[in-house]
């Protein structure tokens, strides 16, 4: 099945972390001048092109596009919306701006940008489905059920600061292991 990833940290964390041998499928992003524009109205393209696709996102990139869920009521093929809900702007929490809490640079408010929004009630006043998950774990089954759904949204809440020490300890740890001889 088709998975498009969102600008930002989801198609970063493909381009770093996918494992090379992994099973074959199409995958799409846009980068560049588009930002996070149009990212739940290009997966709703790509499913009506392929008959079913997945979308990675995250909060913001969601949310800027939030009026792509018109094209519920239009859809053609199934959709699947992955929602990494870290409240707002994870990718700046990888970048060496973050400062002391006491210090004049306000974080939250610049950059992170958490919006009070519940995702899954917008995605419901469209109509479209959705699940909770407590954890990463609970994804396999999250995904059978949203795949037998025309359309579906799985929210899963996650800790920006430490997605962002997570991925510094994997990229410290692909570092340090030896290239293959």
């Amino acid at each position: 099945m088709p998975l498009l990833l969102a600008n930002s940290s989801p198609v970063r964390d493909w381009e770093s972390f996918a494992v090379a041998d992994g099973p074959p499928r199409p995958v799409y992003g846009f980068r560049g001048a588009s930002g996070i524009d149009g990212t739940l109205s290009q997966a709703f393209g790509i499913a009506a092109a392929t008959g079913a696709a997945v979308l990675l996102s995250g909060d913001l990139a969601l949310l800027h596009d939030s009026n792509g869920w018109l094209w519920a009521h239009q859809r053609h093929g199934r959709l699947t919306v992955v929602l990494l809900d870290n409240g707002g702007g994870g990718i700046f929490e990888q970048l060496p701006i973050r400062c002391d809490p006491d210090a004049e640079l306000d974080f939250e408010r610049l950059f992170a940008m958490g919006q009070p929004l519940d995702q899954s009630r917008l995605a419901a006043a469209h109509g479209v489905p959705s699940r909770q998950l407590a954890s990463a774990a609970d994804l396999p089954d999250a995904l059978a059920w949203s795949l037998e759904q025309p359309l579906a949204l799985l929210r899963l809440h996650t800790d920006r600061r430490a997605d962002a020490d997570l991925r510094q300890g994997l990229r410290r740890m692909a570092a340090s292991t030896p290239a293959p001889g």
